[in-house]
């Protein structure tokens, strides 16, 4: 009888699992307001690539049931664009003024403190960008460019470890930081080039060592990082960075 009762414990427990696990939806909500919005519709993109489009009513309000993965995306609207983390199973919320499209973000909802750390994320990028114009920095010779790139990465680091972040996203998105940095500097040959208008210019060996032992064949990176998968694609493309080999 202990066994059996013991068999019909497990069985419930079992069950129990598996319906909580089927309650969670394999899709994604996501609705809003777009104020002061100029009609027409948004767009969901990733990796260039174009997904959803979502169509406003005349009071710029919209609402959809996405079809998506859990991953990083682009919503575009009339040249205006933020990055969001969409995970299935969120009902998330976005409202924003196109006026102050950036300084208005704001997202509600389940994953919601993860789309606005990645809004804060944007300010912080558009604040380093006005104090350090991209001429400028990719007009400094190696070691002042290298100091400059850390101080960056620093600043973006002290946003993530201010934001409360659920665990899953936040350990995919400290390897898209570092990945972020690691374009930025992978770029300098080229950019130094163009904007100190030096044709032949190549950077030193010490500076090129930093890329040799970049592994680009790991697939669970590639499948959850965005900046990584985007340098695979490079690496792998006639102009990638097979010209680093």
């Amino acid at each position: 009888m202990k066994f059996f009762n013991l068999i019909v414990i497990v069985f419930l427990f079992v069950l129990a699992a598996c319906q909580q696990k089927s309650s969670t939806p394999d899709y994604i909500i996501l609705g809003g307001m777009i104020e002061n919005a100029m009609g027409d519709s948004l767009v969901i993109y990733r990796n260039d690539d174009v997904l959803s489009k979502i169509a406003l009513d005349q009071q710029g309000r919209f609402y959809d049931t996405l079809d998506l993965t859990s991953d990083y995306y682009d919503i575009v609207y009339k040249g205006k664009f933020t990055t969001v983390y969409l995970q299935e199973g969120d009902s998330l919320e976005m409202n924003v003024d196109m006026r102050k499209f950036d300084e208005s973000l704001d997202f509600s909802g389940p994953n919601s403190e993860v789309n606005n750390y990645l809004a804060d994320k944007k300010l912080l990028r558009n604040e380093i960008g006005k104090k350090l114009d991209i001429r400028t920095l990719y007009g400094m010779e190696e070691d002042s460019f290298s100091s400059n790139i850390k101080k960056i990465e620093a600043e973006f680091i002290d946003l993530y470890n201010k934001a409360s972040l659920p665990q899953n996203f936040a350990d995919i998105e400290r390897e898209n930081i570092r990945y972020e940095m690691i374009y930025d500097t992978w770029k300098y040959e080229s950019y130094h080039g163009y904007f100190s208008q030096k044709d032949s210019f190549e950077a030193s060996a010490s500076f090129k060592q930093q890329f040799e032992s970049l592994d680009f064949t790991d697939e669970a990176l590639f499948m959850t990082v965005p900046k990584y998968r985007e340098m695979v694609v490079m690496h792998f493309s006639s102009n990638g960075l097979d010209s680093l080999e």
